[in-house]
């Protein structure tokens, strides 16, 4: 049964990228990404070295490794200035490492050199590393060239050495200043390069393998070919410019002239047609943005016209809106009335206007049109309304009646009696809803709760002369103060408070004795002349 094949190319093409991984310039990684980075790495690498690996290992490395990737986060730094002269002799130094005659370098120390000749050609090529990172750097590979160990050259040995030394010459290509290498040059390159890694991470490899490798990748290296790196093109500005452009609005009574409004527009239909275009230069840009600004410089304006504004549709629609009729057998919601009754009284306004816009007017008959035909209409026998608790507090407020000798306040019961009046109209109406209803009881209870007294103010009673107008002298009846007392009357000319029928009866004894006594007097003086 033949063997399963691993597939290690995606965890050796995430390796070599992770470690190429730079910050942004005036960045610097912060250490603890950074650190979680390089364990990942280290991790990676040691799992492609087992022998015994799973394709489920390799694939959740990648993961693991990509997390990391990602992870990374950067901080600004200070520029300083970092002196790298002995990174860079002790990173030549170990390039240029050789084994004794008969020798080759065993693979666990020429595995640890690499790594950490990487790290230190990423820490050469950093423009935001520190003085520490370099001398720790320097530290780390000096220790790394100290540990080298050789194994004398059998014949079951492989020299692996020159595929290494084609390998980091390949890793370390990079296009001229200004080029690219082409996409088909470059895809066959790193094809070579992750099949060298390939052989490098496995021990199945003979020596006419390794040598081959050796041959194709420096063949691949020297095919490759440049082409110019096309310039990124800023269209930020111009795209900004166009939004402002469409935007513009000239003066309050005011309209831009024909003539000035048709240069912006064409401007503007040519720079979104640049912007559009993928081919276009940095150049194009610029002078397009130029000829759109002075487009919008040169926008004149003049005194808009007066137009005549017919607004006979809108009157057509109002006289349509308020003669308009439910169905047979049916009723517009209280809802539906509210709004179209809005709708009439600000379309009337607009007529009534005596500088009304057309826009404004036709946006009105569209108002008008829409709330008719949102009227809705529901069986009139469908309306289940309860009135019953609006009629008993109706009752029971014609009812009311104030304290022994005190009388209602003449606002508060004026309040209640205005209560009163909406509730009985409400009382009489088929189309109301239910929340008017509870509304009004509310309301007609808060009059109630309201009502205020007053004590009653008691005159002394005087007997006016008979005249033609104490005749007209009326008694008040079915008012809130339902005593019988304390009412200004309408026909009492004087304004004062009538009396009580019980207080005009404490007079008559008054009147009788004083009657008797003139009687009296009259038989002594007649008895006196006798």
């Amino acid at each position: 049964m033949a063997e399963a094949v691993i597939n290690k190319a995606p965890l050796t093409t995430l390796i070599l990228a992770a470690e190429k991984r730079q910050p942004s310039q005036g960045h610097a990684f912060t250490s603890a990404s950074k650190e979680a980075l390089d364990q990942a790495i280290a991790k990676a690498k040691a799992l492609l070295n087992q022998p015994e690996m799973t394709q489920v290992e390799l694939d959740e490395m990648v993961v693991e490794l990509q997390t990391a990737l990602d992870g990374l986060s950067e901080l600004p730094i200070s520029p300083t200035t970092v002196d790298k002269e002995e990174l860079k002799k002790i990173i030549n130094q170990a390039k240029q490492l050789t084994p004794s005659t008969g020798h080759v370098f065993t693979e666990d120390s020429q595995h640890k050199l690499e790594s950490e000749l990487a790290k230190a050609d990423l820490v050469m090529a950093s423009k935001t590393a520190t003085q520490a990172e370099v001398n720790e750097m320097v530290n780390a590979l000096q220790t790394v060239i100290d540990a080298m160990e050789e194994e004398e050259i059998t014949e079951a040995t492989t020299d692996k050495a020159e595929l290494r030394k084609i390998m980091r010459a390949a890793l370390d290509k990079k296009p001229s200043t200004g080029h690219v290498f082409t996409a088909e040059t470059r895809e066959i390159f790193e094809k070579a390069i992750l099949k060298a890694q390939t052989i490098l991470d496995g021990q199945m490899s003979t020596q006419a393998v390794i040598d081959a490798m050796v041959l194709e990748l420096q063949k691949a290296m020297d095919q490759l070919k440049e082409e110019s790196l096309k310039p990124v093109v800023d269209k930020t500005i111009l795209s900004e410019l166009v939004k402002k452009a469409q935007a513009v609005k000239p003066s309050v009574n005011y309209e831009f002239t024909a003539a000035s409004k048709n240069v912006l527009d064409q401007a503007i239909t040519r720079a979104k047609k640049l912007i559009n275009e993928t081919n276009s230069t940095q150049n194009e840009i610029d002078a397009m943005v130029s000829e759109l600004q002075k487009a919008m410089d040169q926008l004149k304006e003049e005194v808009v016209k007066p137009s005549k504004v017919n607004k006979a549709e809108l009157e057509k629609m109002i006289a349509k809106a308020e003669n308009l009729k439910p169905s047979a057998g049916n009723v517009f919601t209280e809802k539906s009335q509210q709004n179209l009754a809005k709708i009439i009284k600000i379309a009337k306004e607009i007529v009534e206007s005596t500088n009304p816009t057309q826009a404004e007017v036709d946006k009105m008959i569209k108002e008008i049109k829409t709330a008719i035909a949102e009227m809705k209409e529901i069986p009139e026998e469908t309306i289940t309304v309860n009135k019953q608790v609006l009629a008993e507090i109706v009752k029971k407020a014609q009812e009311v009646k104030p304290s022994k000798d005190h009388v209602f306040t003449k606002q508060s019961a004026e309040t209640l009696q205005n209560a009163i009046v909406k509730a009985q109209l409400l009382l009489t109406k088929k189309d109301v809803e239910q929340k008017t209803i509870d509304a009004m009881v509310t309301e007609l209870q808060k009059a109630i709760d309201g009502l205020e007294e007053a004590k009653e103010v008691k005159e002394e009673p005087k007997i006016p002369a008979t005249t033609p107008e104490s005749d007209n002298v009326k008694t008040p009846n079915n008012n809130l103060n339902g005593n019988g007392g304390g009412v200004v009357s309408k026909g009492n000319q004087s304004g004062k408070t009538l009396p009580k029928t019980n207080e005009t009866q404490t007079f008559v004894p008054i009147i009788i004795g004083v009657t008797l006594l003139l009687c009296g007097i009259v038989c002594v003086k007649k008895r006196n002349k006798a």
